[in-house]
């Protein structure tokens, strides 16, 4: 079941799209957060994504976009659908649980190649 998910965007050069979302693997080691990274191929059949865990035992995490298209009103925004424009930042929150104790990260990072409005 994924919960939350946050799209990386699409290499041009290699033709992938890059997937990171949370993962209820509860019956083997709890939450994870996976990246899913999918080749895309035109006509043919379709590649099957390679998964990568990079973190077990998340409690809760969390993803919001920053919108550029109007620089006045520039806000955080809960999805990101757009298919040809990244969002200028991409803030996100970690909750995770070690040692009956609760831990949160949180970071934002800002998107270079991501236009924005002049």
């Amino acid at each position: 079941m994924v919960r939350s998910a946050a799209r990386l965007g699409v290499s041009p050069a290699s033709l992938r799209t890059k997937t990171v979302h949370l993962e209820d693997r509860s019956e083997i080691d709890g939450n994870s957060i996976i990246i899913s990274i999918k080749p895309r191929r035109f006509g043919g059949s379709a590649a099957s994504p390679i998964r990568v865990t990079l973190l077990k035992g998340i409690e809760n995490v969390g993803f919001a976009y920053l919108d550029g298209m109007a620089p006045k009103a520039r806000q955080w925004v809960d999805r990101w659908d757009r298919e040809r424009q990244l969002p200028i930042a991409i803030r996100f929150t970690i909750t995770r649980e070690a040692n009956g104790r609760i831990y949160e990260a949180n970071g934002i990072a800002r998107l270079a190649m991501a236009r924005q409005p002049l």
